[in-house]
């Protein structure tokens, strides 16, 4: 398979963060504090996600596409100035599915909460699950996140932001973690089941936190009752991540290199 234009860097500002300043420039406008943003990420979320109660083109109209809103997009913040701008980019903590129609970031779910989840890796049954271990871990240099920006068949995108270690689950039901995907060869899988292009990478730091969520304390070595949706893409809870069986990892996983090494640019010339 010929392999397609895509990028990787380390620690750049993504391609909608120059973008979404530009909009907020041509709105006279200013951009809001990352702490504030961040305070709002539920709602920010909701709003550029066109979720319940902010549907706006998806109101009588819940088509794929309904939803003009993309990682360039300013959301106006209300704060003791007058307000200020945060971009949809921002929301650092990805969101989980609780319901068909809600997601929650992260961040903010707590030990006994329930999430909405696919039963097994085709996807075709959903229930909910209740939360058994909840954690937060501080983000740093030494402990990293990965801005994935993808695009579906519509060319739609959409940027995904998660732990380096976090498992993402690809077309062929196997799992990567976060660090070993490859733009312009892997493909994430959304939880309509729908492949979804990898376009660029940017690893570095992010948000204050990374959430890792899991529906047993202990670890499971199987993807049964351990997939999450995080910001509709499918990927694995912390107990699978931690228990995984080796026949459910990308072939040779533990040997593939991570991204912002030499081994990676080594290993993917495309990318340079």
């Amino acid at each position: 398979m010929a392999l397609k234009k895509a990028t990787v860097s380390v620690g750049d500002d993504p391609s909608w963060y120059t973008q979404c300043l530009d909009n907020i420039k041509k709105l006279g406008g200013t951009l809001c504090p990352q702490e504030q943003c961040e305070d709002m990420s539920v709602p920010i979320h909701m709003i550029c996600n066109c979720l319940p109660p902010y549907l706006n083109g998806c109101l009588n109209n819940p088509v794929p596409g309904c939803c003009s809103y993309g990682p360039s997009s300013p959301v106006w913040v209300a704060n003791p100035n007058g307000g200020c701008y945060c971009c949809c980019g921002m929301v650092h903590a990805a969101a989980v599915a609780v319901s068909k129609t809600r997601s929650i970031a992260g961040d903010q779910l707590k030990k006994g909460d329930t999430i909405f989840v696919p039963k097994d890796t085709s996807l075709r049954q959903w229930t909910s699950v209740t939360l058994q271990f909840v954690s937060l871990s501080k983000t740093s240099t030494g402990n990293p996140q990965v801005s994935i920006q993808l695009r579906d068949d519509k060319g739609k995108e959409s940027t995904l932001i998660v732990g380096e270690r976090q498992l993402l689950m690809m077309p062929d039901r196997k799992f990567k973690e976060a660090r070993k995907i490859v733009p312009g060869m892997d493909q994430l899988v959304n939880k309509d089941g729908q492949p979804m292009e990898v376009n660029k990478m940017i690893t570095g730091v992010f948000g204050q936190f990374i959430s890792y969520i899991a529906s047993s304390a202990a670890p499971a070595s199987e993807p049964e009752g351990h997939l999450i949706s995080l910001d509709g893409i499918i990927g694995g809870d912390y107990a699978l991540s931690l228990g995984i069986a080796p026949g459910h990892l990308a072939d040779n996983h533990d040997q593939l290199p991570n991204i912002g090494t030499d081994d990676y640019n080594q290993r993917y010339p495309h990318l340079s």
